[in-house]
């Protein structure tokens, strides 16, 4: 539970900075990933996937960043089982349509402009860890 906390802590501090500098050093998305792919090797396959999820979110143009690929892999680094990473890959695409849609509706924002997507990944990594605890999957 210890490492679910951390990493949380660690998506939050790296929403922080996404929405304020509109980029993420990559050091920060790159040495959790290290340490996460050590820590959970049993998870590596999630991870994995979570990846490539992301690289087909990015290939649409859903998200635009690296750091949003490496922060889904991240996350993807935290589910341990199938039907969890299904409901990832379900909350990541509904919570950001929601997002891209309050975006655009209520800041009009263009569908074109840089938006800081990282906090959607917290909202989803929150998501995981409340499916986990409750035991529902």
């Amino acid at each position: 539970m210890i490492i679910e906390i951390i990493v949380g802590l660690w998506i939050l501090f790296i929403s922080f900075i996404d929405v304020k500098e509109k980029e993420v050093p990559s050091i920060l998305t790159t040495s959790i990933i290290l340490f996460l792919g050590i820590v959970n090797m049993q998870n590596l396959a999630y991870g994995i996937f979570a990846s490539v999820f992301a690289l087909l979110l990015y290939e649409f143009g859903f998200i635009k960043g690296l750091a949003d690929i490496k922060v889904l892999a991240i996350v993807g680094l935290m589910i341990n089982s199938l039907p969890l990473f299904l409901i990832f890959m379900l909350l990541t695409v509904v919570f950001g349509t929601v997002f891209k849609i309050l975006m655009v509706k209520v800041r009009k924002k263009k569908q074109t402009e840089m938006v800081s997507f990282i906090p959607v990944f917290f909202f989803v990594y929150l998501g995981i860890i409340l499916i986990k605890l409750m035991r529902w999957v």
